[in-house]
């Protein structure tokens, strides 16, 4: 990725997304630069998790374009990192907490890949820095949704993308974890 400041990450132009006969987005143009933190804002159904599909390259548009890193969103895919709205994703594999943070590195080596040395450091600095340490050993089906949220963060914070699309990242989140976690995402 350039490392640009104002290297552009992400470009939509007149996009257009359906569900069915369903217009769910329409005529959509924007673009994003490197650095820059933007919020998507509007009511319930207004389109804001179809956007973050469309970028993520998860729904393709009716029409319009959009590129991210300067290509489709399906090519580079392991250069995105994309935290779903609340999900259940995960909670009934059995996999700890390390294991799922872990699989944020599977961009770089493959799900049979050998994590190295610098994989296992970065999840450990995750686990500490979203205060997921004491959890660590503990499957995901025996998390709270807010410590479910916490670790899908964490694996995209290991991911070390050069984009970061977050859905409601603090859903399901006490006051107090919000504001700490609003800190770690601005990192």
């Amino acid at each position: 990725m350039d490392r640009n400041p104002r290297a552009e990450t992400v470009r939509v132009e007149a996009l257009r997304v359906t569900y069915g006969a369903r217009v769910a987005l329409d005529d959509v143009s924007f673009s994003l630069t490197a650095g820059q933190a933007t919020s998507l804002i509007g009511p319930n159904g207004s389109g804001k998790s179809t956007l973050l599909h469309a970028i993520a390259g998860l729904r393709r548009p009716a029409a319009g374009r959009v590129m991210v890193l300067g290509a489709e969103p399906a090519d580079v895919r392991p250069r995105l990192a994309y935290v779903l709205q609340a999900t259940t994703t995960g909670e009934h594999l059995p996999v700890t907490v390390r294991e799922a943070v872990a699989m944020g590195r599977y961009a770089h080596r493959g799900a049979l890949g050998r994590l190295t040395r610098d994989d296992r450091r970065l999840v450990d600095e995750a686990l500490e820095r979203l205060d997921l340490g004491p959890l660590s050993r503990r499957h995901l089906r025996e998390l709270s949704g807010g410590q479910r949220q916490r670790v899908a963060i964490g694996r995209a914070l290991v991911r070390e993308a050069p984009v970061f699309l977050f859905d409601e990242p603090l859903s399901n989140l006490d006051a107090q974890l919000r504001a700490e976690l609003r800190v770690e995402l601005k990192r």
